[in-house]
């Protein structure tokens, strides 16, 4: 059902009332004309963004909800008598993030239909922290002013939610309380990454508030917020409870303001290959109250992608730094505890995997969105790239050239080839010219390789053309049954031309 509980989002603000960074807002007094005139500016605000379009109806009495005929209900006394625990200077604010998250559902039913019920629990709990994440996400200006006086605003933003108790834990159609808190604090952690005014010079600062929002370089915010609640909510229920944590090992080094390391095994149990997404985080909770999930504070995160065989174990490893004060303690949050973040599903049960011990890195934001790349093509290499292939077909000698749909992150084209003799490639161009550039481009992916494909045996080769004078180098790891994936660098030793590639072959049996 999509519709959202004034009372729960009035309580993420009564927190916040007592912050200064409002304290020159005005207070209103909600008539209908200025109920009206916010949702006509807050409909303006992400029109350009969302391209929704809804007509407020505003009655005097009934609920909050959003309809897929294009209305949005708002009972008026529902409203006002809801906003009653938040300070009036605070008021519009709250009544933004309620038109916000019930115009996300106008979206939603643009884009996927209305055609959810009670029994889809699963997908009414993600479409409600989409709602949540988007909200506050395109909450404004405002809020990016309200961080920048006062570090704690986020907690603030939703710390009344914990005191009210009406969610219902598992049957409810919306998601948990720590669910929505996460999907609020990533949505105004990425508000607040986007304005861009508090990262001035501090691109370290930058850098690690993007890992913490789960931000990815170049991700939209389409992509980016569905997987953030896929992550939240665990929405594939059968593929996370086929993945079982065996007993982790943590080693902290007890120094002030020091670091842990970690080994934490993960099983599927499940009688198809996986693939997982997790995060690890490092948080703080207050010392004397360590079970409040309404207190924990994010500070670090490390994410991980890899794939599992039926009965195989990957053990993620990593270090994350922690941070101690006399009243606030660390806390590492990993997969199924509460709060944690994971995602998996089912592949094709003729996925060749090694049902095997592995150990799994932590994988660099930039190198997971281009692992998510390669491994969409490499699992359409069985169908020759045909669900990749855009626009009319170019004649190059004797080749068919096709622009692809998903192009390799980085990559001045990709271009799916079909060959006369029956080869199919996806060819990733890089514009690399520079030699040295070439090299150091090609060392680079070489190593992504084998980190991103820990369990592949990556064949390394380099040979001079004596008939060129030319240096080439290759890198290549078998990626699936029907896949096989290379890097190439050629560097002239005659002349200036250099360049680098990546390509996926489509490999039959």
């Amino acid at each position: 059902m999509n519709k959202i509980a004034a009372p729960i989002i009035a309580a993420y603000w009564v927190a916040m009332a007592a912050t200064s960074a409002y304290a020159d807002t005005v207070s209103v007094e909600f008539t209908d004309e200025v109920i009206r005139n916010l949702y006509v500016e807050t409909l303006r605000s992400v029109n350009g963004s969302w391209n929704v379009n809804a007509t407020l109806d505003l009655q005097q009495d009934g609920t909050i909800i959003s309809r897929p005929d294009g209305q949005i209900e708002m009972g008026k006394e529902t409203l006002v008598d809801s906003l009653k625990s938040v300070e009036p200077n605070y008021r519009p604010l709250a009544l933004r993030f309620i038109l916000l998250h019930e115009l996300w559902h106008q979206v939603q039913f643009r884009d996927q239909g209305s055609d959810v019920n009670e029994e889809a629990l699963g997908l009414n709990r993600f479409l409600e922290c989409q709602a949540d994440l988007m909200a506050s996400r395109f909450l404004g200006s405002a809020f990016v002013e309200a961080f920048a006086k006062d570090p704690d605003a986020i907690e603030k933003f939703y710390g009344g939610l914990f005191d009210l108790g009406d969610f219902e834990e598992g049957g409810s159609s919306h998601p948990s309380i720590e669910h929505r808190k996460l999907a609020i604090t990533r949505g105004l952690m990425r508000l607040l990454f986007e304005s861009g005014a508090l990262f001035q010079g501090q691109e370290t600062s930058k850098a690690a508030f993007a890992a913490i929002a789960g931000i990815r370089n170049g991700e939209a915010d389409l992509q980016w917020s569905v997987r953030q609640c896929q992550l939240i909510t665990q929405m594939d229920d059968a593929a996370v409870a086929a993945v079982t944590r065996g007993t982790p090992q943590l080693n902290w080094n007890t120094n002030a303001n020091g670091s842990v390391t970690y080994r934490i095994p993960y099983t599927n149990t499940g009688s198809v290959p996986l693939r997982v997404e997790l995060e690890i985080i490092m948080a703080q909770v207050p010392r004397d109250d360590r079970h409040d999930l309404g207190k924990r504070r994010l500070l670090f995160g490390a994410d991980y992608l890899f794939d599992i065989a039926s009965g195989g174990t990957y053990t993620v490893t990593g270090k994350l730094p922690w941070v101690a004060s006399d009243v606030m303690m660390p806390q590492i949050v990993f997969p199924p505890d509460p709060g944690s973040l994971m995602r998996a599903e089912f592949l094709n049960e003729n996925t060749n995997l090694s049902a095997t011990t592995t150990t799994a890195t932590e994988i660099s934001p930039d190198e997971i969105v281009l692992k998510e790349a390669l491994l969409a093509l490499s699992s359409n290499a069985k169908f020759e790239f045909s669900n990749f292939r855009q626009g009319a077909a170019r004649y190059r000698g004797d080749e068919l050239a096709y622009r692809s749909s998903l192009a390799l992150p980085g990559a001045e084209s990709t271009t799916i080839i079909l060959h006369r003799k029956g080869e199919v490639d996806v060819r990733a161009q890089f514009s690399e010219k520079d030699k040295n550039r070439v090299r150091l481009t090609y060392e680079k992916y070489d190593l992504m390789l084998r980190h991103m494909f820990p369990n592949k045996l990556v064949k390394k080769d380099a040979h001079r053309s004596k008939y060129s004078k030319s240096d080439y180098n290759s890198s290549r790891v078998q990626v699936s049954r029907y896949c096989e994936l290379e890097i190439l660098s050629y560097v002239s030793s005659e002349d200036d031309d250099a360049s680098f590639s990546i390509e996926l072959s489509a490999v039959k049996f």
